[in-house]
């Protein structure tokens, strides 16, 4: 098992809800993973002074589950994504659906080194109160093999203000795979719309990315 600590502050403050989260993470020396599920890959996140640990691993049925753990408080939230339906549940409750569709390449952004795949669009959802830590948790899963904290990197201050306003919303995401037999990777060009309407993006993720 691989495990990786990140620390990353979140700041609420209207005044400074622009400014970019800090996120160091020191992995000189370690192997390279190729699935952070199949590797039984581990980060803690600190999120406003409170410490997360994600947990990355397949069940039984080959799905992909993501256990966040509250440090201070040992409460537990699971994230199970279903690879052959693309639902997703959070704690046993349906949280997300996804659906795939063809859509004809962008050529002037693609690279000849990456082959087009698909585009999936998954509706998700949370409770009012989710906090950022299941939000990145129940993102990572729609997107693939990225982690909590890399959507948290990613999305900076976003995040805390979809905790305090949304109670889902919609991920658009365009898969492709490296052209190659020899390296496992995928590129993610994805965008996030939430359920007030607001949209964050586009991003773009490699897998494995954490």
């Amino acid at each position: 098992m691989k495990s990786i600590r990140f620390s990353i502050a979140i700041i609420l403050s209207l005044v400074l809800l622009m400014q970019p989260l800090a996120v160091s993470a020191s992995t000189a020396g370690e192997k390279v993973i190729t699935d952070i599920y199949q590797e039984e890959f581990s980060e803690t996140v600190e999120i406003e002074g409170v410490d997360y640990t994600y947990y990355y691993f397949y069940d039984d049925e080959n799905n992909r589950n993501i256990k966040i753990v509250n440090q201070d408080t040992q409460s537990v939230d699971m994230v199970e994504c279903n690879i052959d339906t693309g639902s997703i549940y959070l704690n046993g409750e349906l949280c997300g659906t996804g659906s795939s569709s063809q859509i004809q390449e962008d050529v002037q952004t693609r690279a000849d080194s990456w082959i087009y795949m698909t585009t999936m669009t998954d509706q998700i959802s949370w409770s009012n109160g989710a906090g950022v830590a299941v939000i990145a948790g129940i993102i990572a899963a729609a997107i693939g093999e990225v982690t909590g904290a890399h959507v948290i990197s990613i999305m900076g201050n976003a995040l805390s203000t979809i905790a305090g306003s949304a109670i889902g919303g919609t991920i658009r995401n365009s898969i492709y795979k490296f052209n190659s037999t020899l390296i496992h990777q995928f590129r993610y060009n994805w965008s996030f719309t939430d359920s007030t309407g607001d949209y964050y993006g586009p991003y773009t993720s490699f897998s494995p990315a954490y």
